[in-house]
């Protein structure tokens, strides 16, 4: 379920002008369709001074009127935490990016700029659908392509396995 909420929020299209809170119901959505939620936020902007958590941009529950904007960074961090039992997260960091103009307006969406594996050992691939499982591959993929240049031996073995397709 985790997944399947990055995976949303990642392959979101939406309006110039749509805030951050317009958009934290797409990751936390799909845990709620099972009773399970989050108490923190789903993403946050990212510092360039050494911030942790630099806004004003955010994905959270907690209404802001900043829109996000084309170059804004943010992270995707959706997560289910059981307290005392474990916790479960998968962030990437992604960067609003243009994708459309019409009659209708001008559409954004995001582009992922962290290249790592996502680890599928724990994921239950029955749950995903053909949309899904195409991303993670399609993103795998791209992880492999950009990385293994500069990998050989047992590190590149190891991503080939991390990065193979499900």
């Amino acid at each position: 379920m985790v997944l399947k909420a990055v995976i949303r929020l990642t392959t979101a299209q939406f309006l110039k002008g749509t805030t951050g809170a317009n958009l934290d119901i797409l990751a936390r959505g799909v845990l709620w369709q099972h009773g399970i939620d989050y108490k923190c936020g789903t993403g946050h902007g990212v510092g360039v001074c050494l911030n942790v958590h630099e806004g004003p941009q955010n994905f959270s529950q907690n209404i802001k009127e900043v829109a996000l904007e084309l170059g804004m960074v943010i992270t995707n961090e959706p997560g289910v935490y059981r307290e005392g039992e474990y916790g479960i997260r998968i962030e990437n960091i992604m960067k609003v990016v243009p994708r459309t103009s019409n009659e209708f307006g001008e559409f954004y969406g995001f582009e992922t700029i962290t290249i790592a594996p996502i680890a599928t050992n724990l994921l239950n691939t029955e749950m995903l659908e053909s949309t899904e499982r195409a991303w993670l591959n399609n993103y795998h993929q791209q992880v492999f392509e950009l990385l293994s240049p500069y990998l050989a031996g047992d590190t590149l073995d190891w991503l080939k396995d991390a990065t193979r397709p499900i």
